[in-house]
């Protein structure tokens, strides 16, 4: 069976091929927008985009680079953690503050996403004779600050515990 730090080693390669993987998908979205309107701005509005021209289109995804920014920020932190349990470091201030930082990217990603959606739709009536703002919230929305506000829970915890920890060692 493999140890910890074996299986966060991968977990640490698989992370960085994921952060990779979504910056070559992102950049080729902007070269083509058939690709953009297929996999990505369909999931995210319920207008038709048949009708929005390229330029709106790659101004969207420019939008939407927020979005993107902050789940490299989540899975780069993610990548932090993996690097510390693979280097056999489990309970440091480190993990705390990585832990910690999982967890603002967790709370900040559906708030970012939440704005994102009314910029959308005001590009996509932009010109039209009646403009029109979608605002929406959504269940994996609230999912995701849920577990944003545990991790953030249980970094400041781990924070703590090492705190506590290093003030009794000093005692003995």
């Amino acid at each position: 069976m493999p140890t910890m730090p074996e299986v966060a080693r991968v977990l640490t390669v698989v992370t960085l091929a994921a952060m990779i993987a979504i910056v070559i998908f992102v950049a080729y979205s902007f070269i083509d927008t058939s690709l953009a309107k297929a996999m990505v701005l369909r999931q995210a509005l319920s207008f038709p985009l048949d009708d929005a021209s390229e330029g709106t289109l790659r101004m969207m995804m420019g939008i939407g680079l927020v979005a993107m920014l902050v789940q490299l920020y989540i899975l780069n932190s993610v990548r932090d953690l993996f690097g510390l349990y693979a280097r056999g470091i489990f309970l440091t201030d480190d993990n705390g503050h990585a832990i910690t930082r999982i967890g603002l990217g967790l709370i900040t990603l559906p708030l970012v996403r939440f704005i994102l959606e009314p910029l959308w739709t005001l590009l996509l009536t932009h010109g039209l004779d009646e403009r029109s703002v979608s605002i929406s919230v959504s269940s994996t929305g609230i999912g995701l600050m849920l577990g944003g506000i545990l991790m953030l829970m249980i970094g400041r915890s781990m924070s703590e515990a090492v705190r506590l920890r290093l003030e009794n060692e000093a005692f003995v």
